[in-house]
């Protein structure tokens, strides 16, 4: 199966219990499964020829049992000699078509494709007319010389119905209905035409048993394995397609972040280098160089996101912070290195990450969505957790307007991956993010 590639810097796959994805399930999974469409198509003609040989070797019995019994009425004397014969000799290459029709209804059938319902009716119409033109052939001599050529004496043609049926109804409708006929044909044998003895008559039910028993499963299985194939298939397309879809999630999710923050420092930079031209204040160079070294760093971070191996420092990013809030004339409260050190510590680098996108995130929204004249950032731990805490002056007016964007959504996933949680909104003195994750991810 496809990897499914995370949020992170690599595409790594989640481990699994699965036998199939082991080093010892490894040959059987490549064996089992279709890798290409040309596999699938041969494992689909393998399953659907497979089951037609048995409608030939049906079909095959039946015509040699009608021409046996053709040859049986030619050398009866009698007023319907004649009759006999032609009959036989109209009813043998019927019975046979009615089989290939059959094969044809269950071939239509695999390929996910329904037969016209003129098809499927004249087949169950043919069907007691070939099983009781078939089963009047049983005589106490036949049985007695040999079951095989009992096969076609109406338990064939029987169990024959019973699995095209199958494929239509309900199991249990099917079953019912086969108990049903099974005790039609043990009366016919006994007190039809024929009159079996009691030892033929229980031969022959032998027979049925073991017709049904064979034929009435072969069409569903079939099917069944071959739907069993498809689905592998079709699950091997929709997991490349959810792999691409996620992958865009995670370069859109990724360009949000990465030039939110710049572009709003570029922003309120270019405004403090245009107000110190106005007042003619030689530092004005010294910002529109710092707007150069954020594009260049910026075309950077473009190609990290590209590459898929970004990764983002968590002292980096608050530094970054404090330096960003009080460029734009906020007053920052950022915890001190050492306690920022010692609060992290220990953390897995897909924590780092996400607590370090938070910060970028959160800083950026201070920026963007409020007046905020003082911010404060604060990482602490806990037992359990650890809770990294954005909270600014922003009036609540303007706390209340702000809605959770695509921003505070993408920062949900990355938290949520880690097993951590974000909450946002408005406080009684001003906005607060709280991003939680836990010690041991």
């Amino acid at each position: 199966m496809p990897t499914t590639p995370g949020s992170g810097s690599t595409a790594t796959a989640a481990p699994t219990d699965d036998p199939m994805d082991s080093a010892e399930g490894g040959r059987f999974a490549t064996a089992a499964i279709p890798r290409t469409e040309q596999e699938l198509r041969r494992f689909e003609a393998y399953c659907r020829w497979s089951m037609h040989i048995l409608f030939v070797a049906v079909a095959g019995i039946m015509a040699v049992t009608g021409a046996l019994g053709g040859l049986v009425a030619a050398d009866e004397p009698g007023p319907f000699h004649g009759w006999g014969v032609a009959f036989w000799i109209v009813a043998t290459p019927v019975a046979v078509g009615w089989v290939l029709l059959g094969a044809v209804i269950t071939d239509l059938l695999c390929r996910e494709r329904m037969p016209s319902r003129r098809l499927v009716r004249w087949f169950f119409v043919l069907a007691p007319c070939v099983i009781i033109a078939f089963a009047l052939l049983a005589t106490d001599d036949v049985v007695r010389n040999g079951a095989g050529s009992a096969m076609a004496l109406g338990p064939a043609p029987f169990g024959f119905t019973g699995m095209v049926a199958l494929m239509f109804w309900p199991r249990g409708r099917v079953l019912a209905a086969a108990a049903c006929g099974a005790a039609v044909l043990v009366g016919l044998y006994a007190f039809g035409p024929n009159h079996l003895s009691p030892a033929s008559t229980f031969a022959l039910l032998a027979v049925v048993f073991w017709a049904c028993f064979f034929l009435l499963p072969a069409g569903v299985i079939t099917q069944w394995m071959i739907g069993v194939a498809r689905r592998l298939w079709r699950s091997r397309e929709v997991a490349a397609d959810l792999a691409v879809a996620e992958e865009r999630l995670r370069f859109s999710r990724d360009l949000h972040d990465v030039f939110g923050r710049t572009l709003s420092t570029v922003a309120v930079k270019s405004e403090l280098a245009a107000e110190l031209a106005r007042r003619g204040d030689e530092r004005a160079v010294e910002e529109m160089l710092a707007v150069r070294k954020l594009a260049h760093h910026a075309l950077s971070d473009v190609r990290g996101v590209v590459r898929g191996y970004r990764r983002v420092d968590l002292a980096d990013e608050i530094a970054g912070a404090r330096g960003l809030l009080r460029t734009a004339g906020i007053r920052a409260a950022v915890t001190d290195p050492d306690t920022l050190e010692a609060a992290a510590a220990g953390l897995s680098d897909r924590v780092i990450d996400a607590l370090a996108w938070t910060v970028r995130e959160g800083v950026t929204n201070v920026l963007r969505h409020g007046r905020a004249t003082t911010a404060e950032l604060a990482l602490t731990r806990t037992p359990t957790h650890v809770e990294l805490v954005i909270e600014n002056d922003v009036p609540r007016r303007l706390a209340s307007t702000t809605s959770d964007g695509s921003g505070l959504a993408g920062l949900r996933e990355r938290l949520r991956a880690v097993g951590g949680t974000l909450t946002a909104g408005p406080v009684a003195d001003g906005y607060r993010l709280v991003a939680s994750v836990p010690r041991a991810t």
